[in-house]
């Protein structure tokens, strides 16, 4: 049986459709040059960060600082609103490169503030900007996303 280039094409769409079903709620991978990441808000309003950087085999170990503008706006039912603005800097040290010279990680910027559970507030939002990721072994710096969550 001979199997057409519409047949081919028609077969991938279907298999990247199914994919895309499967992901849909995940955002995908940001890249940055050497380096792979995803972030996510949480429910408590923390960021956590999971990264992979290629080419780190010429260091036994490395070590990673995030650095962020944190900002949490608060909407009580009465109209008043509140807003609190932090810039965590948190470290990993001691990541150890794999054979191939990858390095992953995870850094979570805690929202110590927490996101307000009581009725009377209609809204939250919760911004992470100005993020940067730094190699402190290499002195590499990573721009990385913007991003936003918000509560109803």
């Amino acid at each position: 049986m001979r199997l057409s280039l519409r047949h081919a094409l028609a077969a991938t769409t279907l298999l990247m459709l199914a994919l895309g079903v499967a992901v849909a709620n995940a955002d995908p991978p940001s890249t940055n040059g050497k380096l792979s990441y995803t972030e996510v808000i949480d429910d408590t309003g923390s960021l956590v960060l999971s990264f992979d950087e290629s080419s780190q085999k010429r260091f036994a170990s490395v070590d990673y600082q995030v650095n962020a503008t944190f900002t949490e706006f608060v909407t009580f039912d009465t109209g008043q609103e509140t807003g609190v603005q932090g810039f965590p800097n948190p470290t990993v040290a001691g990541l150890v490169p794999s054979d191939d010279g990858h390095v992953l990680g995870n850094i979570e910027l805690a929202n110590t503030n927490g996101v307000p559970g009581c009725t009377c507030v209609v809204r939250v939002e919760v911004d992470y900007t100005n993020l940067t990721l730094t190699n402190l072994s290499s002195g590499h710096v990573y721009r990385l996303n913007d991003i936003t969550r918000i509560y109803p």
